[in-house]
């Protein structure tokens, strides 16, 4: 009887060993392990660029003349004031880069929901004798600042948009969709402007995978504190030990979605999973032919179609000339800066047609729309149209969009604006 007692006892320990076993999990003994633990917050681009406040001076570069100013600021009472920086409005029709062209504005309490702007109007440097501070709040408002144009009789009005954060805003098309409706309705503001604190939390981890010495970092792009949101966050590998950490799709990043898979350039990794807080990476090696190929600086442009003025569809490469460089411009009707970088893109294809070829391409108005736009300005600089998604698939995020090729057709630049490449050529004459 105690024998079979035994036998019993023995037969369930067996039993439960074996339910354990089966109910174990996947062996994870593959899983490559990070623990990203330096923090670093990225102030975003935006239209007027915020620079944080040096005691009672602004230090800027005149990158005409090559040399620093400091100015001295005579500030409002700022002792209330949560955080404070400066930006500036830039006379659209100026090319000059030093402060004395440009407006000084003072966001206070730039982070929280509501913001005041002092405006430097009479453009002396000195913040108190302007008036009350403009107010702009969270909910997308919108101030009208009057300022005296050296260029121009009587004031021009400048419109000034604010979103605190990516977070209180649907997204950038929002910004468009308002853009392309004051130029529907043709309202007589000269320019119009957004700023906000569109900075980004990153975490990273600087770690040796294998034979590679990487930086591993994920964006938290919309700055919400969560790192893993499919669809919005970013994960990218960078150079060891760097401070910087790429944040644009071009520049490396990749947006995080199902079976997301990224390279060191030698080895390939599909993304396990990621914890909300982002302390934590599970990575798997894969092979680096399963990782999608991405559009960097030196790769060949993609072939494309775009349709001429006069409905061809041509190719990219029968537009590219071998020996010179190209300048893709991306641009819509109702855009300011794409209007403001006309004339520089006309004086490019004049003077210097010899060394560098332009084509601007319209992605949002018909043929016929840009047809009219080019004939009624007498635009001589050729032109195409192509769809919203040529314009995606080259990274496009805003407009103007600018691409340099270099004389092999292979990408040399993202994001440069036609004025600063003629500014180059002009320089070698």
């Amino acid at each position: 009887m105690l024998e079979n007692h035994k036998f019993l006892v023995i037969l369930k320990i067996f039993a439960l060993v074996f339910i354990v076993g089966a109910c174990k999990q996947p062996d994870n003994t593959d899983l490559i392990k990070v623990f990203p633990d330096k923090y670093v917050k990225s102030q975003g681009n935006s239209n007027l660029p915020i620079y944080h406040l040096q005691r009672n001076h602004i230090t800027i570069r005149d990158y005409e003349n090559n040399k620093i100013d400091t100015l001295s600021i005579l500030f409002p009472d700022l002792s209330k004031a949560i955080d404070t920086a400066y930006t500036y409005i830039q006379f659209m029709d100026d090319t000059l880069r030093s402060l004395k062209n440009k407006i000084l504005i003072l966001p206070v309490n730039y982070s929280t929901d509501t913001i005041s702007l002092y405006c430097d109007l009479n453009n002396n440097l000195d913040l108190t004798d302007d008036g009350e501070p403009f107010i702009l709040t969270s909910e997308l408002k919108e101030v009208s600042i009057p300022i005296e144009s050296p260029y121009e009789k009587g004031a021009i009005h400048y419109s000034v948009f604010y979103f605190p954060s990516y977070t209180k805003q649907s997204s950038i098309d929002n910004i468009e969709n308002i853009f392309k409706g004051y130029a529907r309705e043709k309202q007589k503001v000269s320019a119009r402007y957004w700023f906000g604190k569109s900075s980004m939390n990153i975490i990273s981890k600087d770690v040796v995978i294998g034979n590679d010495s990487v930086k591993i970092a994920l964006i938290d792009n919309n700055e919400n504190s969560l790192f893993n949101e499919m669809y919005k966050d970013k994960i990218v590998i960078t150079q060891y030990g760097s401070d910087k950490v790429p944040d644009m799709f071009y520049e490396g990043a990749v947006l995080l979605e199902k079976n997301v898979r990224i390279t060191t350039g030698r080895n390939g990794f599909e993304v396990d999973s990621i914890s909300a807080n982002g302390k934590f990476i599970g990575l798997r090696k894969i092979s680096i032919d399963s990782v999608p190929e991405r559009l960097l600086i030196g790769d060949k442009i993609p072939d494309f179609k775009f349709l001429s003025l006069k409905g061809d569809s041509i190719s990219i490469y029968d537009f590219i000339e071998p020996g010179k460089k190209t300048y893709l411009e991306f641009w819509f009707i109702g855009c300011t800066g794409c209007m403001y970088l006309i004339p520089y893109i006309e004086e490019m294809h004049h003077d210097h047609n010899d060394k560098i070829k332009v084509i601007s391409f319209n992605y949002e108005q018909s043929l016929n729309e840009v047809k009219k736009f080019v004939k009624d300005r007498n635009l001589d600089s050729p032109y195409g149209v192509v769809s919203r998604g040529t314009w995606k698939s080259l990274y496009g995020e805003y407009a103007p969009w600018g691409i340099l090729l270099n004389e092999n057709g292979r990408i040399e630049e993202f994001g440069v604006w036609g004025d600063e490449i003629l500014k180059r050529y002009n320089k070698k004459e």
